[in-house]
């Protein structure tokens, strides 16, 4: 990969056993055997890409020789080698007090990394196999780990285990949860609800790092293109039979969670709508109290003020969240149409009004916050859904593009309300010109 995580290309949509060369989709592929983590549809095609592979590969196959030795350590422990016995039943979630095993988490830690590296779905799936039984095994060293587990989670279509596990993490770093005591409940959260706002506020009100606010985001984002293409589906297939809607539902999807929504009605599809779009809201707010400079980097708007912090450095926190999106951006690219959305509510923003731009993205530098103060401080009443007058400007634009994409009319709405805000401000101007001639 490159050092710019813009710069990753990988395929769009879910990950597939894909040829390592020329992308072919077939289900006999050969696995490389030194990496067993990229395939090919052909010797030919394995041969041509060997001078690309090469370095991953030995770098892998080093890596897993190392951990085999680590491996046999630890289970083969004796009196002579300072390994504990039976390490994996008496030591589990405290891998971290003895040196032998805390060398073969590093050693899990190492290959997980690079697997991931690949970005194949073989790789993704092995990452994600050692970054979990990390986790498990060392509760310490989970508190790191488990940043990279959720982007890998939803990259492999796992989206409510994704979001079990991101409720879990918030639950236990609470401060009255004590990570060492092996006997409290471990993952044991199932089917958290993914609608429900407090729930929501608890999560995002833990999390200060990128890994966890932006794929919080992806999932909401994910959901609201999954209600869109509901819409659009129950448009066209109006007036055929019901079971054939329902059948081509379910496939219009990406989330499992949204397999919920099919057969739904259409006022509890606009309802859960608003109700997302609240929440991306809030995620977004809380993304940019401490990196303003986010969504426009994950937009990948061309700002001048980007250039300077595109690859970590020091403790910069413009690196860090570099760091992070390097594991984060793969996820939300192969999200058909997250990245879309993201872009074009941003160019609406931009063409709406340069000044809220300015204020979500530090145009000149500095570090503004994502909204003036007294717009959060302002009590409003809870708007009704789509009134953009009760709304911020970033709200009420994702609201209009998500209206817009959802539109088979000769007229989009957002054309319209070009033109109505245009004829009312050239009424103003002749009111004005008016009042000013007659006095």
């Amino acid at each position: 990969m490159s050092q710019s995580y813009n710069a990753y290309s990988g395929p769009r949509g879910p990950l597939q056993h894909r040829c390592g060369l020329c992308e072919t989709m077939r289900p006999d592929l050969l696995r490389c055997a030194g990496c067993r983590i990229v395939r090919y549809c052909s010797r030919e095609h394995q041969i041509q890409d060997r001078s690309e592979h090469k370095e991953l590969c030995k770098e892998i196959g080093g890596l897993r020789a190392g951990l085999e030795r680590e491996d046999h350590i630890v289970r083969n422990a004796t009196t002579d080698n300072g390994a504990p016995l039976n390490a994996f039943e008496s030591l589990s979630g405290r891998f971290h007090i003895s040196l032998p095993t805390r060398e073969y988490i590093e050693a899990r830690y190492a290959i997980a990394f690079q697997a991931r590296r690949a970005g194949t779905l073989d790789g993704i799936t092995e990452a994600l196999e050692h970054f979990q039984d990390i986790v498990w095994l060392c509760r310490v060293y989970s508190l790191t780990t488990s940043n990279d587990v959720p982007a890998l989670l939803m990259r492999l279509g796992q989206d409510q285990e994704c979001y079990d596990f991101i409720v879990w993490t918030a639950k236990s770093r609470d401060i009255s949860y004590d990570s060492g005591n092996t006997d409290l409940p471990f993952l044991d959260i199932k089917d958290a609800d993914v609608l429900g706002l407090d729930t929501l506020k608890t999560v995002i009100s833990c999390f200060d790092n990128i890994d966890f606010l932006a794929i919080i985001l992806l999932i909401k984002v994910k959901l609201l293109i999954d209600i869109r293409n509901l819409k659009v589906a129950r448009k066209v297939l109006h007036g055929l039979p019901v079971d054939l809607c329902l059948e081509v539902e379910r496939h219009a999807v990406q989330s499992p969670i949204s397999l919920r929504l099919v057969g739904q009605s259409y006022g509890y599809l606009l309802s859960t709508e608003v109700k997302l779009m609240k929440h991306c809201h809030l995620i977004k707010c809380k993304i940019s109290e401490k990196y303003p400079e986010f969504m426009a980097e994950l937009a990948d708007l061309r700002i001048e003020t980007k250039v300077a912090w595109l690859w970590p450095r020091n403790n910069n926190p413009f690196g860090l969240m570099s760091k992070a999106m390097e594991g984060v951006y793969p996820a939300w690219w192969e999200t058909p149409n997250a990245l879309e959305l993201v872009r074009a509510a941003f160019h609406a923003v931009q063409y709406r009004n340069f000044n809220v731009l300015h204020e979500y993205l530090g145009h000149q530098g500095t570090r503004l916050p994502s909204m003036p103060q007294e717009v959060h401080k302002r009590k409003r009443r809870d708007p009704a859904p789509y009134d953009p007058d009760t709304l911020e400007p970033y709200e009420f634009i994702l609201i209009r593009i998500i209206k817009n994409s959802s539109y088979l009319g000769p007229k989009m709405d957002i054309e319209t309300k070009k033109r109505k805000n245009k004829s009312k401000t050239e009424k103003k101007d002749k009111k004005r010109h008016k009042s000013g001639s007659t006095r």
